[in-house]
C-alpha cells in the first residue's frame, strides 16, 4: 500500500501505523511531505532528520531533494518493502517539487517491479529436518504468521497430516496460520511476564520455529 504523511506532524502522529506494519511484515510504502527548503529550518514543526522520527521500524528511508530521481526512487522503495520480510518504507518529499514536472521512464516501470523469488533450502538440509522429525517422539512447529502466505498455509496442513506433526500457534498471532479443527492443532500459547509459554513445551523433544517467536523458556535437551 501506499499513504503520505504530512511533515514532521504526521510522522509523529503515525508512530503506530509504522510500528504495526513493521510487526505485521505489512509492504507500505509512506511519502512524508516537508515545507520547503527555504522555510524549513527554523520553524517548529520541523527536524533536521525527519526519517529519524520513524526509523526504528522501516527497512528503508531516504529523503528526495530533486525530481530528476523520483521515478527510481519510488521503484526502488516499492521493490524493498515487498520484498520478503515485507514492511514498510519511507520517502521523505520537499513539498516545492510537488509542483514540478516529473520526467517518467517510456516503459511502464511500476509493471516492472517484481520481488524476487524466495530461496530454495539446500536438499541437504530438507531432509536432515525430515529425519528430525521422523526420528523424534514429540515433535513441535511453533508458528505466529507463516498463514500471512497461503501456499505455506496449505502446505503446513499437508505436512502436519503427512507426519502426525503437532502446531502450536504463539505468541502475536497475527494470521490464521493452522485449521483449530485439525486434531494437530495444539492451541495458542499462554501468555507470561517476558514472553510466552505452553504445557505441551514439556513433552517436545523437537522445535521447529517458522515465522514466529521462541517461547520464554526451553529445555536444555530440546533440539531447535
Amino acid at each position: 500500500g501506499v499513504a503520505t504523511v504530512g511533515d514532521v506532524v504526521g510522522l509523529m502522529n503515525s508512530h503506530g501505523a509504522f510500528f504495526h506494519a513493521a510487526l505485521d511484515q505489512r509492504s507500505l510504502v509512506v511519502i512524508s511531505i516537508r515545507y520547503p527548503i527555504p522555510i524549513r529550518y527554523g520553524f517548529v514543526h520541523e527536524a533536521r532528520d525527519a526519517g529519524s522520527l520513524v526509523r526504528e521500524w522501516v527497512k528503508w528511508d531516504q529523503e528526495v531533494l530533486s525530481n530528476d530521481n523520483l521515478a527510481s526512487m519510488l521503484q526502488h522503495t516499492i521493490y524493498i518493502s515487498s520484498t520478503e520480510p515485507k514492511g514498510p518504507s519511507l520517502i521523505v518529499l520537499d513539498s516545492g517539487l510537488l509542483a514540478e514536472y516529473v520526467s517518467l521512464p517510456k516503459k511502464n516501470f511500476i509493471s516492472r517491479i517484481r520481488p524476487p523469488s524466495p530461496p530454495e533450502p539446500p536438499l541437504e538440509e530438507v531432509e536432515r529436518i525430515a529425519n528430525l522429525i521422523l526420528s523424534s517422539n514429540f515433535p513441535l512447529l511453533i508458528t505466529s504468521s507463516l498463514g500471512k502466505s497461503e501456499e505455506a498455509y496449505i502446505a503446513l496442513q499437508e505436512l502436519s497430516n503427512l507426519v502426525s506433526l503437532p502446531v502450536i500457534e504463539g505468541k502475536f498471532r497475527i494470521y490464521n496460520n493452522f485449521p483449530w479443527s485439525n486434531p494437530m492443532h495444539l492451541g495458542f500459547g499462554s501468555f507470561v511476564r517476558g514472553g510466552w509459554t505452553s504445557k505441551y513445551l514439556e513433552k517436545a523433544d523437537l522445535l521447529l520455529i517458522i515465522e514466529g517467536d521462541p517461547p520464554s523458556y526451553i529445555k536444555e535437551d530440546v533440539k531447535v
